[in-house]
């Protein structure tokens, strides 16, 4: 076992479906939940029931299936158990019966919440709670339903964000 000593090292977590490891990122039957399907073609709105009661708002969404595949998206604004909306409009419609990836994390967000075991990143909660990090990147892997939160400690002895 190797043990590296670096404030400036930037940490790689697998995004959780739940506060637990290991749980698959949510789908379109469970709330809050991570893959939705869209019920209203639109531009800019995500309409699904699914997207339950916490505000990934600040995260980040990206198209599984349809014209929009592959496109991400910051999400501006939600509205409970109805809708998150996009701060760009996609290029294509997004069609009723597309499906959509949404996570709680971009570049601006400053906090990460990780799993009981501290293994992985907390995916079901609002954006911005948690463990003062930096957001370095986010991957979405919309083909296997995956996703990964680069972030780096913004609290630690060399750069203290209390100070």
């Amino acid at each position: 076992m190797r043990l590296i000593v670096n404030p400036q090292s930037i940490w790689r977590f697998p995004i959780s479906g739940a506060i637990t490891q290991g749980t698959a990122l949510v789908a379109t039957t469970t709330t809050p939940a991570h893959i939705l399907t869209q019920d209203t073609a639109s531009l800019t709105v995500i309409a699904d029931t699914a997207v339950g009661t916490i505000s990934m708002a600040g995260g980040l969404i990206k198209g599984k299936t349809g014209a929009n595949a592959g496109a991400i998206r910051k999400i501006s604004s939600h509205s409970n158990n109805t809708s998150c909306t996009v701060t760009i409009g996609f290029v294509n419609s997004v069609a009723v019966g597309d499906t959509l990836i949404r996570v709680p994390y971009s570049r601006h967000v400053a906090n990460i919440s990780l799993t009981t075991d501290r293994a992985q990143a907390n995916g079901i909660l609002a954006t911005g709670t948690g463990l003062v990090m930096s957001v370095v990147n986010v991957i979405i892997d919309e083909v296997n339903n995956l996703a990964y939160v680069d972030a780096v400690a913004r609290d630690a002895f060399f750069n203290p964000e209390s100070a």
